[in-house]
């Protein structure tokens, strides 16, 4: 997110992650946040459930973690699986795209 070990936007970064952690949740937009996506980045990423959804075509894992790669090409295949599982997991717990995305 930035360079600067105490900006505001990493200690507001590292207090929401200490509320979710004691909490017991990761939602999306953390997770979206922890990853430095960009506005661009995530509405490539929506606009591609939403299409998948309105077609009713399933979404995996696979599907989800090649899309990642597409959209942010400096993760790594396995970066991008291991954020592919945090959001779809986020994604069902917040109700969405619960239609065509799973975990499979």
């Amino acid at each position: 997110m930035n360079d600067q070990p105490f900006s505001t936007n990493m200690l507001t970064l590292e207090v929401l992650d200490a509320i979710c952690d004691r909490l017991g949740i990761r939602p999306s937009a953390l997770i979206f946040l922890d990853h430095d996506f960009s506005n661009d980045e995530i509405t490539a990423l929506e606009t591609y459930l939403t299409q998948h959804s309105l077609g009713r075509v399933k979404t995996t894992l696979t599907d989800l973690t090649a899309q990642l790669l597409t959209i942010k090409p400096t993760f790594t295949p396995e970066t991008a699986q291991t954020i592919a599982r945090e959001l779809c997991t986020a994604w069902l717990q917040e109700d969405r795209y619960t239609q065509t995305l799973t975990l499979a």
